[in-house]
């Protein structure tokens, strides 16, 4: 067989386009290769060598295409892989319970250690219902709820050096009988401490941590049962009234002691 002699002068050109058209392929070749996983799980471009993951970027499947987030919606790290504001991959969860913000039932003066009931009924009672309503009472999960006594209910004054406990006023639940004169007060022997000047709107001569500013029973009679000491906490003065129907006060019950 014989073969075509080409001339000398074609060998260069041939030897180019035989270069051209392999470098093309390199190319094409190079270029597909990064736009595919590698099959060593290697990271080649943009590919982060696992599945589904596209060179952009963008979210595919599951991934949310942000660093830290899997492909399958498990979790990694700190992500809980449920949808949830408070998740992140940058830190643990931070829901927490709210807190409880409501009012106290109760409230207990750790000067005496008696328990007091912090919001008191917002009508007034004729004493003897003022009773009742204590012994009756279900608050906080005690039902051994009372009606103060004259110095138990003497001793929630503040501000009000006459008749706070130890005061000048000699009113006390074992001092009441003002007849045979041990009792005798600043107001005469009708059995009164006049207190202390009126406060101003908002204040009261009792605890902050107590609402109303009212006046309130005692369970101490005067010689006489059908009167009882009742404290005027708006000027912390000591005073008593008859029990009846017209003459009613607030109520602030108590327990321990």
């Amino acid at each position: 067989m014989r073969f075509m002699q080409i001339p000398t002068v074609i060998w260069p050109l041939l030897l180019l386009g035989l270069c051209l058209g392999t470098w093309g392929c390199t190319d094409a070749m190079s270029s597909k290769d990064d736009n595919a996983d590698s099959d060593t799980g290697k990271q080649n471009g943009n590919d982060t060598g696992k599945p589904g993951d596209s060179d952009t970027g963008k979210q595919n499947g599951n991934d949310t295409g942000k660093p830290g987030d899997s492909d399958t919606g498990k979790q990694n790290g700190n992500d809980t892989g449920k949808q949830s504001e408070s998740d992140s991959d940058n830190g643990p969860d931070t829901d927490t319970n709210t807190p409880d913000t409501s009012d106290p039932l109760t409230w207990v003066d750790e000067t005496t250690g008696l328990e007091w009931q912090v919001t008191p009924p917002e009508k007034g009672m004729e004493a003897w219902y003022a009773m009742k309503y204590c012994e009756d009472l279900d608050l906080n999960g005690r039902q051994d709820w009372r009606l103060p006594n004259l110095s138990e209910l003497r001793s929630l004054i503040r501000g009000c050096p006459a008749t706070e406990t130890g005061g000048a006023c000699p009113l006390t639940s074992e001092c009441l009988d003002i007849e045979g004169g041990s009792c005798y007060t600043d107001g005469g022997p009708t059995g009164q401490c006049l207190g202390c000047p009126m406060a101003e709107e908002g204040d009261c001569y009792s605890p902050n941590q107590l609402r109303g500013c009212s006046t309130y029973w005692s369970i101490s009679p005067q010689a006489n049962s059908s009167v009882y000491y009742r404290i005027r906490f708006s000027n912390a003065s000591i005073d008593f009234s008859h029990v009846s129907q017209e003459h009613t006060s607030g109520v602030r019950c108590v327990r321990g002691g």
